[in-house]
């Protein structure tokens, strides 16, 4: 058996209030109170939770059924429909600010009573499972291990997760309102710019793009995302991008491919300087390091030589490309 609906009616006209009484319960409504002052509206619909407020604006007391709207959608949410005699302009803008469920002028008949109840009831369902499904959504969006954002249709983010906060180490008043590509490599930013945007105008669903991103902090990490575009009645509106952290992944491949170039250089058995600049890339990959050399140690005269080096200055080649036996450098390696 279906569960009746609970209403609540206030009005202060108690022939009114036992007439709507009498019309909602013939229709398989349950009326669990009728009171006639805004004090008593509150307390009652904080204690019965009804579904729905039949709300009287002109009622006894200080309170009147503005106010005490006011009061019940802001604690309960309960949906109101408001019955008056009252039409004016100035009565309906206040009313609006309420965001009521129904409006109903006195007089009225039965049916039209009935219509409007009926009416404010589905449409606070329907907004009850949209907010329901939305809190399922931003929670899974909360508790994602990816990165999740949106941008308008300039570019520019609305929104982003607080994994996306965490691994760029922005707040979110820091990024929302910025251009995504602020935030990437400028050597990567021309590709980038020229990918998203042959992706709005071709319409792309979906695309998938891998680019260096420039934390808060300086650091890079190289992030890999699928960019799919929102769209409003048939007008592209801006993106929404799914997106990880792949730096580990992408270093294990550069790692790869040099030690295949550095197999590859050992069986072509090529020059000697040549083998030792790629072992000091190799090396560099591996340590995360921009700067680096190899030394070598001869072990007839103990000398200690620089035979490979990459992006070191100019004073420390002078200063440092040579050790001889009984150096205090010599003495460390």
């Amino acid at each position: 058996m279906k569960k009746k609906q609970k209403l609540i009616i206030v009005e202060d006209e108690r022939i009114e209030a036992e007439a709507v009484k009498v019309c909602l319960n013939s229709r398989g409504f349950d009326v669990v109170a009728s009171v006639s002052t805004g004090e008593e509206a509150v307390e009652q619909t904080e204690l019965l939770l009804p579904d729905l407020v039949l709300m009287d604006i002109m009622l006894q007391g200080e309170m009147n059924g503005i106010q005490a709207a006011e009061q019940i959608i802001a604690k309960l949410k309960i949906p109101i429909v408001y019955l008056t005699a009252c039409a004016d302009d100035v009565t309906l803008e206040r009313v609006k600010k309420t965001a009521p469920h129904g409006f109903i002028i006195k007089p009225f008949e039965d049916n039209e009573l009935i219509a409007v109840v009926e009416t404010a009831l589905y449409k606070h369902q329907i907004e009850k499972k949209l907010a329901e499904s939305e809190e399922r959504y931003r929670q899974l969006v909360d508790k994602a291990q990816d990165i999740i954002y949106e941008t308008d249709i300039t570019g520019r983010v609305t929104f982003l997760n607080p994994v996306g906060l965490k691994i760029t180490g922005y707040s979110e008043n820091e990024l929302i309102g910025k251009h995504y590509l602020d935030f990437i490599d400028p050597n990567f930013r021309k590709k980038a710019d020229r990918f998203y945007s042959l992706q709005i105008i071709k319409r792309k669903q979906n695309t998938y793009l891998e680019f260096p991103f420039i934390r808060k902090d300086g650091t890079e990490v190289y992030i890999g995302q699928n960019v799919q575009i929102k769209e409003e009645d048939g007008k592209i509106i801006g993106i929404q991008a799914v997106a990880r952290d792949i730096t580990e992944r992408k270093h294990a491949l550069e790692l790869i491919d040099t030690q295949y170039r550095l197999g590859l250089a050992v069986n072509q058995i090529i020059s000697y300087e040549k083998l030792l600049s790629l072992c000091l890339d190799a090396a560099l990959k591996i340590s995360g390091m921009e700067s680096g050399g190899i030394y070598l140690v001869d072990e007839d005269s103990g000398e200690i030589n620089l035979v490979a080096f990459k992006n070191v200055s100019e004073s420390f080649l002078v200063s440092s490309s040579h050790y001889s036996p009984d150096s205090v450098n010599a003495k460390k390696f």
